[in-house]
């Protein structure tokens, strides 16, 4: 009966395993059909990424290549006018607004980026930690299935020497030896069915994503347990045959009752050992998997940023265009200015000489009195007065020449004042040189007003 059991329990065995077959290459094909969706889904994500791509290099491209012609354009002009300069001013203000707008969108965009990164960091690092958790299940899962099995070898040998010493006292108890060999059987086959389920756990842990493996380990957990609910009701039978001789003891060494015990007290912590192997095995196969979701969906998340990122540097590379185009507008601008600046210092020189040369004409007319004065008083010239005429005209022509050199110094001054200034001729230097002119006329009006006086500026004798 009990030869029956177990060819109707390899039959059944033989069928689960036929059917696990079949099972394991449906779920194959699934997969494969599965995976081919998911490519086909990923090729037709990607094109569309790469069409979108494509739209936004040709969006940049062609702006980049109107600010281009905008600067060949400004190139080409050599000369500018004053509605030049205005319109140039409006794009100036244009661009400004441009450049900034792009500037501060590159600035939200990268602080967009950099918070997603740091949350998508995180998640990486849970996932790194889950992954972490993972291997050293695997790892103590791996560590059980080992000390389960030295267990096992060694409750075995106990229990070979509990046989051996049992034989020897109670040879003649026949029940006890068929009792004994039924549970021999059955602890063989609770073994057997342990063993497999540690290779099968060893060989999950290796490739924690194999659903077949996955099934094939649980099945094998089940007729495991079956095994050891068998094991436990011969164990009870043994229990009852084995009382009367449970405490013999044959020279001096401890009886097959005690070694039973410990056999038995072993085999459970190997159980133990072994259901504990299986349940980290599991945990580390949820961890892995967990992990690896995370980290498929972080992938995905960071196009986003990505993306960001691309339209980020786009920006700027938008603002440092307009940033040189402004500058090559504000440079035509300020020349023009310069220009006009040196266009109004050579007329505002030109207007002070004609100034000067008329108060010179109409100081000498005052100073000779008139034609009909000139007249009478070269009639009436005493010897003083012809001293005096002739210290005049030497005078005259010693002022004519400190004049004549101090407008070339001027004259320098002023060009080299509006050089270095070319934006526009200072308020200060203009000033300055108009001072400078006054007290020139000033001191030449002074000297001839002397002149002409009662009393002569050479004259040294004492008058009463």
């Amino acid at each position: 009966g009990r030869c029956s059991m177990a060819e109707g329990a390899s039959a059944v065995q033989e069928g689960s395993m036929a059917k696990s077959f079949w099972y394991r290459r449906e779920v194959k094909t699934f997969a494969l059909l599965s995976a081919l969706v998911l490519v086909v889904g990923c090729i037709a994500l990607t094109t569309r990424g790469v069409d979108m791509r494509t739209k936004e290099d040709k969006l940049s491209l062609l702006q980049s290549s109107r600010i281009d012609q905008m600067l060949i354009d400004l190139s080409e002009v050599t000369t500018e006018s004053n509605d030049d300069v205005k319109s140039m001013k409006k794009q100036i203000k244009l661009l400004r607004k441009k450049a900034e707008d792009e500037r501060s969108k590159a600035a939200q965009w990268d602080k967009t980026v950099q918070n997603q990164e740091t949350a998508l960091k995180k998640k990486l690092e849970k996932a790194k930690d889950d992954e972490l958790l993972s291997s050293q299940d695997e790892d103590l899962a791996q560590d059980d299935v080992v000390k389960a099995s030295k267990m096992r070898k060694r409750a075995q040998k106990l229990k070979d020497e509990s046989d051996a010493a049992r034989r020897k006292f109670v040879a003649q108890e026949h029940p006890i030896e068929m009792a004994t060999k039924l549970a021999g059987h059955d602890h063989k086959e609770y073994r057997r069915a342990e063993l497999a389920v540690a290779s099968e756990v060893a060989k999950l842990s290796e490739h924690p994503s194999d659903s077949a493996l996955r099934n094939k380990v649980d099945h094998l957990v089940s007729i495991s347990k079956k095994a050891k609910a068998r094991m436990e009701d011969d164990s009870k039978l043994l229990k009852k045959l084995e009382s009367k001789t449970a405490d013999a003891e044959l020279g001096g060494q401890r009886g097959y009752a005690h070694l039973r015990a410990k056999s038995v007290e072993i085999a459970k912590q190997a159980e133990s050992v072994a259901e504990n192997a299986v349940a980290l095995a599991k945990r580390g196969e949820k961890l892995k998997a967990v992990a690896d979701k995370i980290t498929k969906k972080v992938v995905k998340d960071l196009q986003a940023p990505d993306a960001l990122h691309h339209r980020a540097q786009k920006e700027r590379k938008a603002y440092k265009a307009h940033m040189l185009l402004i500058r090559r507008l504000q440079a035509k601008i300020d020349k023009y200015s310069s220009d006009m600046d040196k266009k109004k210092s050579q007329s505002t020189h030109k207007t002070s000489d004609q100034k000067y040369d008329e108060e010179r004409t109409e100081l000498e007319k005052i100073a000779d009195g008139g034609s009909d004065a000139k007249k009478k008083k070269a009639r009436s010239h005493s010897p003083d007065d012809e001293q005096l005429i002739a210290a005049k005209d030497s005078y005259d022509q010693l002022e004519e020449l400190e004049l004549k050199k101090e407008k070339a110094k001027l004259r320098e001054e002023r060009e080299k004042s509006s050089s270095e200034h070319s934006h526009s001729f200072s308020s200060e230097t203009e000033s300055a040189l108009a001072k400078k002119d006054h007290l020139l006329n000033k001191r030449q009006s002074t000297f001839l007003s002397g002149l002409f006086a009662n009393k002569s500026p050479w004259d040294t004798q004492r008058t009463i």
